[in-house]
């Protein structure tokens, strides 16, 4: 799933659970006997339905992705991996006790501002990082200028911890492009896997591969 399509979908499950839970405590305070009551538990059980299917395709995505690293997962991705395990048996648990358990229901509130809470922090360390460093990111292509910059030894090093995380390094030595191909390709994969992937680490994986396909057709 593209970062900006993932970030989008988490702000969309934070404020469907924001006004979850603000709908929530309307119907336990002001119109606990309001005729309304019954549409707003109609709109609380429709956007429920929807938190849990948007929160099950984001975890599913996340399961894939994360089964995909050849590599030990850095630090904010398991603080996110957590984050959303935590969540898994609080919606279970509050969907229980919502259909099983009525004499609990007073406990419905805290776990919602729980689930909320732990949502919106999740959010937070993915789309917020990402809005926050997207910006950042341009496109880059080598120059003569960059031959200053270039090194055989950070190239491979960073080569092989990070193009390792979607797919065997075996594919990408075998491939052969022209120098503007590969730019394209690497451009591709630190979009993806933005901002782990920055404008230096381009340059110097598509200079690496580009010596390495050289010396391979010598």
């Amino acid at each position: 799933m593209h970062p900006h399509f993932s970030s989008m979908l988490a702000t969309l499950l934070v404020v469907i659970g924001g006004v979850t839970v603000l709908i929530m405590l309307e119907m336990t305070g002001k119109v606990r006997d309001s005729p309304r009551r019954k549409g707003w538990i109609l709109v609380h059980r429709v956007l429920g339905y929807l938190f849990l299917v948007l929160f099950a395709a984001m975890l599913v995505f996340m399961v894939i992705k994360a089964g995909g690293f050849q590599e030990e997962l850095p630090a904010r991705a398991m603080i996110h991996i957590i984050l959303a395990l935590l969540l898994v048996p609080l919606i279970m648990i509050k969907v229980v006790i919502a259909r099983r358990h009525a004499q609990l229901s007073t406990k419905l509130i805290m776990l919602g501002l729980a689930i909320f809470g732990l949502s919106f922090g999740l959010t937070g360390i993915t789309a917020g990082y990402y809005a926050l460093h997207r910006s950042d990111f341009k496109y880059s292509v080598l120059s003569d200028v960059d031959d200053e910059i270039l090194n055989v030894e950070i190239g491979q090093k960073i080569t092989n911890r990070k193009c390792s995380k979607c797919h065997s390094l075996e594919r990408v030595y075998q491939s052969y492009k022209s120098d503007v191909a590969w730019t394209h390709t690497i451009h591709k994969m630190a979009e993806l896997d933005y901002p782990n992937i920055t404008n230096f680490d381009v340059k110097q994986i598509v200079g690496y591969l580009v010596q390495q396909q050289q010396k391979r057709h010598t």
